[in-house]
């Protein structure tokens, strides 16, 4: 009977570890390829962005839903091999059914993909993949509580009132001024 009992939980594990397949989510991607020399990682608060920000209360309230900002970007020219694999690493993550799409854009040197989960009218995290393909490619991702559409529309229109420094100390590291 004791051995019976072992068998079984043997077969139960073997099958479990079979059926757990070895995709790797966006957040252990972020937080993997975040540690590894060859990116360049950021991660920030809003209240680091908002905090030198000349925003109204009014402004301020419009995008108080983005709770933190995460970005990852490669340079091409560190490791091509790395780089062509990290890459087709991060579009299988992007192509799993938890992703919806927002945006796609393809051109002869850039490439950009515009994801998100949640529902159309409270989105949980905004992800931007773009890659200039002499270049590089960069990830973002923006997350917060029921953010709406028309929070992002609001972000964008609010950038040149932001506190940006970190941001561009990173854009700078990765010209991706193509794309």
């Amino acid at each position: 009977m004791k051995t019976i009992k072992i068998s079984l939980s043997l077969l139960v594990s073997i099958f479990l570890l079979a059926s757990c397949n070895d995709n790797m989510s966006l957040e252990a991607f972020f937080v993997k390829k975040g540690q590894d020399k060859s990116y360049t990682a950021a991660n920030l608060s809003s209240d680091v962005f908002l905090s030198g920000a000349n925003l109204t209360p009014e402004e301020r309230e419009k995008i108080a839903s983005i709770k933190k900002i995460n970005f990852l970007a490669f340079q091409k020219d560190t490791s091509k091999t790395k780089y062509e694999s990290d890459k087709a690493q991060l579009k299988q993550i992007l192509n799993d059914k938890e992703f919806k799409d927002l945006m796609n854009y393809s051109g002869k040197e850039n490439e950009m993909k515009l994801v998100y989960t949640g529902n159309e009218k409270n989105i949980d995290e905004l992800i931007v993949f773009a890659e200039n393909k002499q270049k590089g490619f960069m990830l973002a991702r923006l997350l917060g509580d029921n953010m709406k559409p028309a929070d992002f529309y609001n972000l964008v229109k609010m950038m040149d009132k932001l506190d940006l420094k970190q941001i561009e100390g990173f854009t700078k590291d990765l010209d991706l001024s193509g794309i």
